[in-house]
């Protein structure tokens, strides 16, 4: 999606067009912050399980389950939100056409 606004800012000097691309940059931005930072959260949990894993421990504890559901959470709510960013940003892509 950065490439396409890239692409089309080349294209364009509309004042109204440039205001909303710099919008739809900054939200991309937070997104690619949110999904790093999700990644290095996965990371994280990924190095705990096999220290469970080589350690033999028989359930994991309350704790891991409590990150594992908050990651689920977050990885849903990151999929909506880029879902809906990536329509709002063809929908008016296509409106420039």
């Amino acid at each position: 999606m950065k490439t396409r606004l890239s692409e089309v800012l080349d294209l364009t000097t509309d004042n109204t067009f440039l205001s909303l691309a710099e919008q739809f940059q900054n939200q991309f931005i937070t997104n690619d912050e949110f999904m790093d930072e999700l990644k290095q959260d996965i990371h994280t949990m990924e190095v705990q399980l096999k220290k469970d894993i080589i350690n033999q421990s028989p359930v994991p504890d309350k704790k891991l389950e409590a990150r594992h559901n908050r990651l689920r959470n977050e990885m849903e709510y990151l999929e909506k939100n880029f879902t809906q960013l990536r329509n709002e940003f063809n929908k008016y892509l296509v409106s420039l056409l």
